[in-house]
């Protein structure tokens, strides 16, 4: 009876121990598995982004589950505090790790929505304009009126605007179709049609360089959305070609062929083949931000060799006197070009090179400014000494700031007043500011450049892209070789297709042209390039 009693004693005190184990471990286990749950979500999250090579991401993640099996084994018994002070602490630790590499990859995920558009749109601000003196105080005026309209320039924006007009008239508007704003203007103004409907950025354009537009008077004004496409690519979905497209006379309303500028270079199309791909460059003239369409003052060609990791950067002058998509056998300024969409301002560069562009990137005057100052500055190479909004340069390397760089970009004038000087310049700061993204000096900054990314740049590049350079600079390292170039050309004064006034235009020098195709050309078959 005394052993059976000792039995159950025995029994009663094994079956409290191991209650007390039990509830030993149970903060132990609460705490691993909180801190298992925020380290999965974290290297989900890394995964997510795909920019660690594969034997990183795999070591990394090694690493932090090997220590929340550490935090595990130390906090088993709560019972030895000196081996569960050592778990808080490194719980701790990787918790605070954990959640901060959470809230960069969502910054950063976040970013890549807002830059990496495959569905961009633009706003246009449709306008209905009537001369100063005319009488009509509201839209409803013009009914039975006949309105002017650009033939095939902003259609959908149109089309969209003369349906509302419809259900306020009650009928389908009477319209006349014009080729370029230029012809639209002059009919309204010469009082051959009562009224007409135009995107305020091509009024604004004709309103710098123009008097016409100065005795027009806006009646109405309706904002449209539209695909940040080429109106050719919008409305049939055919691949975009690389020549002008046919037109229609307007005096006899037969369909002609685009006649080709003789002087294109003839040799075979430009195609990035491999890793390689070329992307388009466009600094528009706005400072309502990247959702308005307007002229594209930076134009400039990016090869990229991801392999051998080289870039050459090619710039164009704003002034050249080029055929666009749009504007049938007239010739136009290339900076006219972006008040027609980007893609537009891209495709233009492809005719005048004679090549693909596979991508375009777009940054506004004032998203230039957030970025360089984002960077902590750069350090960009003048070629002279000279002084432009402020600011003086010497010769040589200067820091700049985000103010300082967009008056170094846009100056000309106190340098011969050439537009290939401010080419030069631009690309400068374009390579300035790559050099300095690529080195390490970007990790003290990088919440300040997602934040200027997010709101002043966009892109059609795929993300998969930018991912995989990433990848490989991770891996092999090494330095970029980045050369830069400027086409130039001749001093000229011509009417052009936004603007039927004679202004100053660049004629292009064809001999640059095929240099800078060479250029590109041996970034793509892996030559090594020098400027």
């Amino acid at each position: 009876m005394s052993e059976q009693l000792v039995q159950n004693v025995n029994d009663i005190l094994t079956r409290e121990e191991r209650s007390k184990r039990r509830r030993a471990r149970l903060p132990g286990l609460f705490m691993t598995a909180a801190l298992l749950l925020l380290v999965l979500f974290f290297l989900w999250q890394l995964y997510r982004l795909k920019l660690l090579p594969t034997a990183l991401f795999a070591g990394l993640a090694a690493v932090f589950l090997l220590l929340v099996l550490l935090v595990f084994v130390l906090s088993r018994d709560s019972r030895r505090r000196g081996r569960c002070l050592t778990a808080l602490l490194l719980t701790l630790c990787l918790a605070a790790v954990s959640v901060a590499g959470t809230y960069v990859a969502v910054r950063f995920s976040d970013t890549i929505k807002a830059i990496f558009r495959h569905d961009a749109t633009e706003t246009v601000v449709m306008q209905i304009y009537v001369r100063t003196d005319d009488p009509a105080a509201s839209t409803a005026e013009l009914k039975g009126e006949t309105l002017g309209i650009l033939l095939q320039i902003d259609r959908r924006a149109t089309d969209e605007l003369l349906t509302s007009l419809s259900q306020t008239f009650g009928e389908k508007p009477n319209t006349l179709e014009y080729n370029s704003p230029a012809q639209l203007v002059g009919a309204l103004t010469l009082g051959h049609v009562r009224a007409i409907i135009i995107n305020e950025q091509f009024l604004s354009l004709i309103s710098a360089e123009s008097s016409d537009a100065l005795h027009l008077r806006a009646l109405h004004s309706q904002e449209v959305i539209i695909p940040a496409t080429t109106e050719a690519d919008a409305s049939d979905g055919d691949p975009k070609p690389i020549l002008p497209p046919a037109v229609t006379d307007p005096d006899t309303g037969e369909t002609v062929e685009v006649p080709v500028d003789p002087d294109l270079p003839d040799d075979l199309l430009l195609n990035a083949e491999g890793n390689c791909f070329a992307a388009f460059i466009s600094g528009i003239d706005s400072r309502q931000g990247l959702i308005s369409r307007s002229r594209s003052d930076v134009n400039i060609i990016a090869a990229v060799n991801p392999d051998t990791r080289q870039i050459v950067l090619i710039s164009t002058p704003r002034d050249y006197y080029v055929l666009t998509p749009v504007s049938g056998n007239i010739k136009d300024k290339l900076t006219h070009a972006g008040n027609y969409g980007v893609e537009v301002a891209r495709d233009t560069m492809e005719m005048i090179y004679n090549m693909n562009i596979d991508y375009w990137f777009r940054v506004d005057f004032t998203g230039f400014v957030k970025i360089i100052d984002a960077l902590d500055g750069v350090d960009i190479v003048s070629e002279a000494d000279f002084s432009s909004g402020g600011y003086t340069f010497r010769k040589g390397t200067n820091h700049v700031d985000g103010a300082a760089a967009l008056a170094f970009a846009r100056e000309r004038y106190a340098l011969g007043g050439r537009d290939p000087i401010r080419g030069t310049h631009q690309m400068e700061i374009v390579r300035a500011a790559l050099k300095k993204a690529a080195s390490s000096q970007i990790l003290s900054s990088w919440d300040e450049l997602l934040s200027a990314l997010s709101d002043s740049f966009e892109m059609n590049l795929p993300y998969e892209i930018i991912a995989s350079i990433v990848r490989r600079q991770l891996t092999i390292g090494g330095e970029w070789n980045i050369v830069t170039y400027s086409v130039s050309g001749t001093d000229d004064m011509q009417t052009s297709f936004s603007l039927d006034e004679v202004k100053y235009v660049m004629n292009p020098d064809w001999d640059t042209i095929r240099h800078a195709r060479k250029l590109i050309r041996d970034v793509f078959q892996g030559l090594t390039v020098s400027e």
